[in-house]
């Protein structure tokens, strides 16, 4: 799969590929185990990565809100192919999700409501498209990372760079083209193609706010 094609999917053929990936990579544990926890590495203090671009830019932040609740759902924004997979009993109550896509050529986004912490941990989808993962040559889509940044002041656009706080670990569909992480409380993630080595880190088992 040309990952760096400008495929655009419908919204139909958005939930037939995220609903394939997330069967497929869930055989075991499931993402609804109300014990599994994502893994990430913690940051102190917080580390540069470089971010990984778009295939084209966004001239202006897009968002979408939905409101989900205990028996779960998927809120996404089809033109960038960002989607997010609520299981069920993530949340005790109806809650007002938001997902904003960062202006420009960066793959960032601000989650919401803003550190709000989750029961059972959501799945965060990119899949290819216009505004999709650029694939620069040489570069192997499976060691892109995600990480977690608190604030739009730490990312740096113009170095094609940001702050993060926390990395966790990506998973790359290559049949689908499709990176998949898990979060379990909201602010703002983004997906690195490489980080700089002059950090301080610690395996951690839950996420910061």
């Amino acid at each position: 799969m040309n990952l760096n094609a400008p495929v655009r999917f419908s919204r139909t053929a958005c939930f037939v590929i995220l609903s394939a990936v997330l069967i497929g990579g869930c055989k075991d544990s499931g993402p609804s185990a109300p014990d599994m926890r994502p893994s990430f590495v913690l940051l102190d203090p917080s580390q540069k990565v470089m971010v990984a671009e778009r295939l084209t830019p966004l001239d202006s932040a897009m968002r979408i809100q939905e409101v989900i609740g205990p028996k779960g759902g998927w809120i996404g924004i089809k033109d960038v192919g960002l989607w997010v997979y609520v299981p069920r009993n993530a949340v005790s109550k109806r809650t007002i999700f938001s997902i904003t896509a960062v202006p420009g050529n960066l793959v960032a986004y601000e989650f919401g409501p803003h550190g709000t912490r989750f029961n059972v941990p959501l799945d965060v989808f990119q899949l290819p498209g216009k505004h999709g993962v650029k694939i620069k040559d040489g570069e192997d889509p499976a060691n892109l990372e995600a990480g977690y940044f608190p604030g739009l002041n730490q990312l740096l656009p113009s170095a094609g760079e940001a702050m993060v706080d926390e990395i966790l670990p990506v998973t790359f569909d290559p049949q689908h083209g499709t990176f998949r992480f898990q979060v379990d409380h909201f602010s703002g993630y983004l997906l690195a193609s490489g980080r700089h080595k002059n950090s301080n880190a610690s395996n951690g088992a839950n996420g910061g706010s």
